[in-house]
């Protein structure tokens, strides 16, 4: 299964192997005729979230979205003796995530943003692999579809001082106990949600 967030609206790309429920909010890719953007746009103004049942949920995402722009990112949930990394971005807490730099493999930009982000150190490792978010958002009249992969990351070090990168537009950068993140987790995009849940997943 693959989900799309589209203004923190859900578009969920199912395989018709694993989903068999009728509801008002369920689609056949097969049954759609002509502009596919354009039915996921008319559905969403009646609905939160959509499911459409397809035979390649990963293909027919990418038909869908093929008038949008792919942009590939790494982002980290870090975590240090139980204390877990947010960032203060336009008016909501956030993990720390970033595009992917030519010829840069992914794990690699997720470490780069993290500390760039947060102004943190080298003592940074991955764990392992969280999951992949996608969301769409649009700049200067074009129409973009993000994809981040997400890793699970610890900081080693001894220096917790941090540094938001401002020209981001970051304004904060803390360290909250895992209560203070889930309620974070709760209040922050979709998306975000989503990370949080992967992790407490495989605790």
């Amino acid at each position: 299964m693959y989900k799309v967030f589209i203004s923190e609206k859900e578009v969920s790309f199912l395989s018709t192997k694993h989903f068999l429920q009728n509801d008002f909010n369920v689609f056949n890719v097969n049954d759609i005729v002509g502009d596919r953007l354009l039915f996921l746009e008319e559905k969403l103004c009646l609905f939160d979230s959509l499911k459409m049942v397809c035979e390649n949920p990963s293909l027919d995402m990418m038909t869908f979205f093929n008038k949008h722009i792919l942009i590939e990112a790494g982002g980290g949930l870090v975590k240090n003796n139980g204390n877990f990394l947010w960032i203060y971005r336009n008016n909501i807490w956030d993990l720390p995530k970033g595009k992917q730099e030519l010829n840069e493999e992914i794990f690699v930009t997720a470490l780069r943003e993290v500390k760039e982000e947060c102004g943190i150190d080298n003592d940074l490792s991955i764990d392992n692999f969280l999951t992949t978010t996608f969301h769409t958002y649009s700049n200067n009249n074009e129409l973009f579809l993000k994809k981040t992969d997400w890793f699970l990351m610890n900081y080693d070090g001894s220096s917790l001082e941090l540094k938001p990168q401002l020209e981001e537009g970051i304004t904060n950068v803390k360290w909250l106990n895992k209560n203070q993140s889930i309620d974070c987790a709760k209040k922050s995009f979709k998306s975000i949600r989503i990370v949080w849940e992967a992790f407490l997943a495989n605790l």
